[in-house]
């Protein structure tokens, strides 16, 4: 990894505009290594599907790739960086099927970030795509759910942003009931507050 992609992380991360942009995101990540031999076979004996690590769910290439990258102090966002690998990237689309930003995602601690901090949840693209289940959309606890459901569904990074995307989606089909309750209990958080008149309230 070179120091150019470094600082064209830093500088790229800041700015929204044009095409350039969202290539960057592919073209870095795309300098992550290939997985190794030891991660293909953690992911065998974990269920997923060899697949799943390099294919969207259209059968296009889309790599999970190793990589060196620094935790932001924030929690929920990162950038790329020099030396060994420490995570696993892995792009982002949005709903329309475009990238719109790089995971990375520690296995070990199921720690996930984002690189520009766009994206609100990971499966975007598969919101109106058609589900392996009739009954509606999957939603995985973490990143190794959703690998293992073939990259079918989404995994909710921040629900008060994920919310209105959600508005017209197939019911959403939690993974348990303790998953099903975080989910809604999420969801009503993000929800704004909405206040009476005190008149009202002394007439109820």
């Amino acid at each position: 990894m070179s120091k150019s992609r470094t600082e064209a992380a830093s500088i790229e991360r800041l700015s929204a505009l044009g095409a350039v942009y969202w290539c960057c995101l592919a073209e870095c990540q795309n300098a992550g290594r290939p997985l190794s031999q030891l991660w293909i076979d953690w992911f065998a004996t974990h269920g997923v599907p060899a697949t799943a690590l390099a294919l969207s769910p259209e059968g296009d290439i889309d790599m999970l790739l190793m990589d060196c990258i620094e935790w932001h102090v924030d929690g929920e966002t990162f950038d790329f960086a020099e030396g060994d690998a420490n995570a696993l990237t892995f792009r982002i689309r949005d709903r329309y099927g475009d990238v719109q930003d790089v995971a990375a995602w520690c296995p070990r601690t199921d720690r996930v970030a984002t690189w520009a901090g766009h994206a609100c949840m990971i499966g975007a693209d598969q919101i109106d795509a058609m589900q392996p289940d009739a009954a509606g959309l999957l939603v995985c606890e973490g990143v190794l759910q959703w690998l293992q459901a073939r990259r079918r569904g989404v995994v909710i990074l921040d629900a008060r942003r994920a919310l209105p995307l959600l508005f017209d989606s197939p019911p959403l089909l939690a993974a348990s009931l303790n998953h099903g309750t975080g989910l809604r209990n999420a969801f009503e958080r993000a929800l704004p507050p909405v206040l009476v008149p005190k008149e009202s309230e002394a007439a109820i």
